[in-house]
């Protein structure tokens, strides 16, 4: 019974994104990392591990003198998290959406307003709200993993079986260094 309920939520929810979306005035602009001045990244908060990750992933991107700002999302309840956000890092959760998903917070918001020149889902799994930050986000550029909100990505890189996060980072370093060479 849970999982109708869930779907019809997605389906509104889907609705109400595209409404929204057809809204939105983007320019899809390709450039290469060195050219990329501020990047956004959003992941799924699945443990330490991924934090990690994407903290690596942030100094690396500083490398190339890319100011960035992250926003992980956690499939649970506000009350089960105990995480602290930074300048850099923000965090939202489950109670951070209404019933059909759309935002009622301003940490999403402001992320989703913030004028980036790369957005970057940094996940594995597809989460609506991850789709929704995703997909509202004007960024010029929108990459990630193949399989992954894949209807909100400009560049989709496919990765072979099981290698995760840390190959995808690899990867789109690799990518977004090769363009306009």
């Amino acid at each position: 019974m849970t999982n109708i309920v869930k779907d019809i939520r997605i389906k509104i929810g889907s609705y109400l994104l595209k409404k929204r979306q057809a809204k939105l005035n983007r320019n899809v602009v390709v450039r290469n990392l060195k050219d990329i001045k501020k990047a956004g990244i959003i992941f799924e908060v699945l443990s330490g591990e991924n934090i990690k990750l994407v903290k690596q992933f942030i100094k690396e991107l500083k490398t190339f003198g890319v100011e960035t700002k992250a926003l992980g999302y956690v499939n649970d309840v506000r009350k089960n998290i105990d995480l602290i956000g930074d300048s850099t890092f923000s965090y939202v959760s489950k109670d951070d959406y209404s019933f059909f998903y759309e935002s009622k917070d301003e940490v999403v918001n402001a992320f989703i307003d913030r004028p980036f020149n790369l957005l970057i889902v940094y996940c594995e799994n597809d989460h609506f709200p991850l789709r929704h930050i995703g997909t509202l986000s004007g960024a010029e550029l929108k990459v990630g993993e193949k399989g992954v909100c894949d209807n909100i990505m400009d560049i989709m890189i496919e990765l072979p079986d099981n290698k995760g996060l840390p190959e995808l980072q690899k990867q789109l370093i690799y990518y977004l260094t090769m363009i306009n060479k």
